[in-house]
């Protein structure tokens, strides 16, 4: 049998019930045991381990009630009613999902709703809302700070709809992601430098067999898109003044979606991005047709497999190997790096923001929130 670690408070059962036992350093051998009085069930082992991690928060603390009398089962009378049918965790989940289905983007829906947070939630070691205390201890212990903020934030927002759908009557989990800081900070935001970026963009020129894809790499350092709008672009939304960035495209799930925002942007040309265009430009072009395709069957890239198909770790790896980059970043950096450049160039924070689709207040906390990563000499 697997023995406790020193100083903590251990569950046992006698008689068919279950009772609490003390560490040594607090109780004597005769009274080291407190009664709950409950049956071994997987309901009521619950309760009382709840009651043992608060038992063993007291003593770490030095806040411990010498009596005992807080840590002690109350015996409830019993009534003989028809107890009141709640639906699990898993039901209401499903149910919120439908609700969110018509507000959020299919690609989000998928991916977010039904794969990443269902997976979760499907994981979780109860069902019942009530039991949210000792969910909210699995969660801090089993996954980082972030994934558990991420998660309780959607569980108190079903639960928060399933109240006022009348499906419950209160909501447990109101409040649990606020005592969680998230552990995500500017140091996020890692950006190419200039040289780092030219020195990208000349690799892709000269591979061998990577060059069909140099002007795509340079189209999303130019013009700091999302890789899936890049994939998504076609002919007909491009001309010679601007660029309007109106859809995403997701390989993934076969799907074309608007923009993460939901709003068509347009981005003006200046003279590099004209020339970019009209060295891709053929007397064949559809309206219709994609500016970027792969380089085998001309088909939709694939923004997911940038990393791997389009060889960004590799020729990128190959640059750190030369020194010529400092350590490796995914293609998405390249939005990172043209927000950062075109602020250091001089453009607004309300200017950049228009031109990558994000709003100012996006712009003013990850990348123009006065972090400084070296002061200069004056």
């Amino acid at each position: 049998m697997k023995r406790n670690k020193r100083g903590t408070v251990g569950i046992e059962v006698k008689q068919g019930k279950l009772r609490l036992r003390l560490p040594r350093t607090i109780a004597d051998v005769n009274a080291r045991y407190i009664s709950t009085g409950l049956d071994d069930t997987p309901d009521n082992r619950r309760k009382v381990q709840l009651k043992a991690w608060e038992l063993e928060e007291d003593i770490q603390k030095g806040t411990l009630d010498q009596t005992l009398t807080r840590y002690k089962f109350q015996q409830q009378p019993v009534i003989s009613t028809k107890p009141k049918t709640v639906p699990n965790l898993r039901e209401l989940w499903l149910a919120y999902c439908e609700y969110r289905r018509p507000i959020v983007a299919t690609t989000t829906f998928v991916q977010k709703y039904l794969g990443y947070y269902t997976n979760h939630i499907n994981r979780l070691p109860s069902y019942n809302p009530n039991d949210a205390a000792y969910i909210r201890h699995y969660l801090i212990t089993t996954y980082t700070n972030d994934t558990v903020k991420r998660l309780l934030i959607q569980l108190n927002a079903c639960c928060k709809w399933s109240v006022s759908a009348g499906l419950i009557d209160d909501n447990p989990f109101v409040g649990m992601a606020n005592e969680l800081k998230q552990q995500w900070s500017v140091e996020n935001i890692d950006p190419f430098n200039r040289d780092e970026r030219d020195a990208i963009i000349e690799a892709y020129r000269k591979h061998p067999k990577y060059k069909h894809y140099y002007n795509f790499i340079r189209f999303l350092f130019i013009t700091g898109c999302r890789p899936g709008e890049a994939c998504a672009l076609r002919w007909c939304n491009v001309s010679d003044e601007f660029i309007l960035f109106c859809e995403s495209y997701s390989v993934r799930y076969k799907l074309v979606k608007d923009t993460k925002t939901h709003k068509p942007r347009r981005f003006p040309c200046n003279t590099m991005l004209r020339e970019l265009l009209q060295s891709l430009k053929k007397n064949e072009n559809e309206p219709d047709s994609l500016v970027f395709t792969t380089h085998y069957h001309g088909q939709t890239i694939n923004n997911d497999t940038i990393p791997t198909a389009l060889g960004w770790k590799l020729i990128v790896n190959g640059l750190v190997t030369e020194g010529k980059v400092q350590r490796y970043r995914p293609p998405y950096n390249c939005r990172h790096t043209f927000i950062t450049l075109a602020l250091n160039a001089g453009l607004t924070v309300s200017q950049v923001a228009k031109l990558v689709g994000n709003t100012p207040a996006v712009i003013l906390k990850h990348y123009a929130s006065g972090h400084v990563s070296e002061v200069p000499v004056f």
